[in-house]
C-alpha cells in the first residue's frame, strides 16, 4: 500500500508539478511532446477532455464553432485570457472578468454566474480594449463578428429572453441560455463555453446555412422547396414550445386551405398542421402605392415568415432585383462564404434591442407600428437597405420601389 501512494504521488509530479512556474499553467507540461494544458489532454477525475480529438476546441472534427480560432488547440496563454488560476484543482472553475481582471466563479448550477463574464468580453471596448484578445486572427467588432461588440448594450436594453429569465450559457431550455454545446455522439445538451458543434456556439440545433433552392426546383412545386424542416429550427422552437405566444404554431401558421395557403408559402409539414395565423403577414391593396405592399411581388395575401423562408424568389422583370437573382438568400453574419435561406436572425436580435423595437427586430430597421383600429395593427420598414449588417440580405426588397416606406399588417389576418 505504500509502495502504490508513493508511486501515485510521484506520478502527480511528474504530471504537473516538478518544474513550478507563476501559475498552475506552466508548473504543468513536463511531458514529452506534449503542451503545458496537457492534463486537460484527457478526462481528469470529474472534469471531462477539454483538448485533442475528444476535445471542445477545432482539434476535435465535430466541433465546428468555438471561442479561439485557428486550426487546432489553444495556447497555455489564450487559455489565461479567461482562466483564473489562482485556486487552480480547488474545484471551481474561475475567469478573468475582461476588463478588471477580477476572478468570477462559475457555479455549473446557477448558469447565470457566467454572464458578467461574458458581457465583460462582448461590448464596445471587447476585452478592456483589446479586440482581438486570443491573437487568433479573430477580431471583435469586424465581419464576421460584428454584432459581438453590441451584445452587452442590447442584452441590457430591451431584452424579451433576458426579461423571460434566459442568460448566455444554458442547455437551451427556459431559464437557463442557448450558449453551450450538443454532443455528437448522445445528442445530449450542455453548458460548454470552449466550442460546440453547432455553429455560434449553441446548444441546440439552429440551421444558419440552410441550403438554397434552384429556379428550376421551384418551379417544379411546392413540395420541392419546402425549407420547413424541424431540425433547422430546434434551438428556437423547443424553447418556444414553452411560450404560448411564440411557438413555432404562431410564427408559422396559416389556415390550411386558407388565402394565405399558395405556393410562395409551403406548408410547413413536418412542424404539423396548423389551424391559426401568425402575426406576421401581408395584405397587398389595389391602391397606389399599396397601403400593405410589404412583398412587392404581386401575391395578394402573404404569411411572411413562411415566405422568408421559402429559399427561392426572383424578379422576372428586373424592377426590384435583377432577372434571376435570388432575392430570398443572405449571408449569415454578413460572410460571403456563408450563404442561405432568410432565417430567424436575419430580422431579429435575440440579445435584444439598445431602445425598444417591435418583437426584438433590429433597430436599423425602424419598424413602427402606424395604425391601430381595434384589433388591427400595421407596420412600416424604414430602412432602405438591408444587405449590410444587420440584415446582410442578398438584395434590397424594402422601400425603394414605392414613393412612401413599404407596410405589412401585423393582426388580424384575412383568413
Amino acid at each position: 500500500m505504500h509502495y502504490l501512494l508513493i508511486i501515485i504521488l510521484l506520478m502527480t509530479a511528474s504530471a504537473c508539478d516538478r518544474k513550478p512556474g507563476p501559475d498552475s499553467i506552466t508548473s504543468h507540461g513536463d511531458q514529452p511532446g506534449l503542451s503545458s494544458c496537457d492534463c486537460h489532454s484527457a478526462t481528469l477525475g470529474a472534469r471531462r477532455q477539454v483538448l485533442g480529438t475528444g476535445g471542445d476546441f477545432a482539434t476535435n472534427p465535430t466541433v465546428t464553432s468555438h471561442h479561439v480560432g485557428g486550426g487546432g488547440d489553444p495556447t497555455p496563454a489564450q487559455c489565461l485570457v479567461c482562466h483564473d488560476l489562482s485556486q487552480h484543482t480547488q474545484g471551481t472553475v474561475r475567469l478573468r472578468h475582461a476588463d478588471t481582471g477580477t476572478a468570477i466563479s462559475y457555479d455549473p448550477l446557477v448558469p447565470s454566474s457566467l454572464e458578467p463574464f461574458c458581457l465583460s468580453c462582448h461590448d464596445s471596448d471587447g476585452a478592456g480594449g483589446n479586440m482581438s484578445p486570443f491573437a487568433d486572427g479573430s477580431t471583435l467588432g469586424t465581419m464576421p463578428y460584428i454584432s459581438s461588440t453590441t451584445i452587452a448594450s442590447s442584452w441590457s436594453g430591451s431584452s424579451t429572453h433576458r426579461d423571460r429569465g434566459l442568460t448566455c450559457a444554458g442547455t437551451g431550455i427556459p431559464n437557463t441560455g442557448c450558449h453551450g454545446t450538443v454532443s455528437a455522439a448522445t445528442g445530449t445538451s450542455m453548458i460548454n463555453m470552449h466550442g460546440s458543434t453547432i455553429q455560434g456556439l449553441l446548444t441546440n440545433t439552429m440551421n444558419f446555412q440552410i441550403p438554397l433552392v434552384s429556379q428550376a426546383a421551384y418551379s417544379a412545386g411546392r413540395a420541392s422547396v419546402s425549407s420547413y424542416d424541424v431540425n433547422n429550427y430546434r434551438l428556437c422552437f423547443d424553447c418556444h414550445a414553452s411560450y404560448p405566444a411564440v411557438t413555432k404554431e404562431v410564427v408559422l401558421g396559416f389556415l390550411a386551405g386558407g388565402v394565405y395557403d399558395i405556393f410562395a408559402q409551403p406548408t410547413p409539414v413536418s412542424f404539423g398542421t396548423y389551424t391559426q395565423a401568425s402575426l406576421f403577414r401581408d395584405y397587398y391593396t389595389a391602391v397606389s402605392p399599396p397601403f400593405y405592399s410589404d412583398t412587392m411581388w404581386g401575391y395578394p395575401y402573404m404569411a411572411l415568415h413562411n415566405y422568408h423562408l421559402l429559399g427561392f424568389e426572383t424578379d422576372p422583370l428586373g424592377v426590384i432585383v435583377p432577372s434571376g437573382a435570388n432575392a430570398l438568400q443572405w449571408k449569415y453574419r454578413g460572410n460571403p462564404a456563408w450563404i442561405g435561406r432568410i432565417t430567424c436572425t436575419a430580422c431579429h436580435n435575440v440579445h435584444g434591442t439598445a431602445v425598444p423595437t417591435i418583437r426584438s427586430t433590429h433597430e436599423a430597421f425602424g419598424l413602427t407600428q402606424f395604425i391601430t383600429t381595434g384589433p388591427d395593427a400595421y407596420v412600416t420598414i424604414a430602412t432602405g437597405s438591408l444587405v449590410n449588417a444587420p440584415a446582410n440580405c442578398a438584395t434590397d426588397c424594402h422601400g425603394p420601389a414605392w414613393p412612401t416606406p413599404s407596410a405589412y399588417w401585423n393582426i388580424p389576418a384575412r383568413e
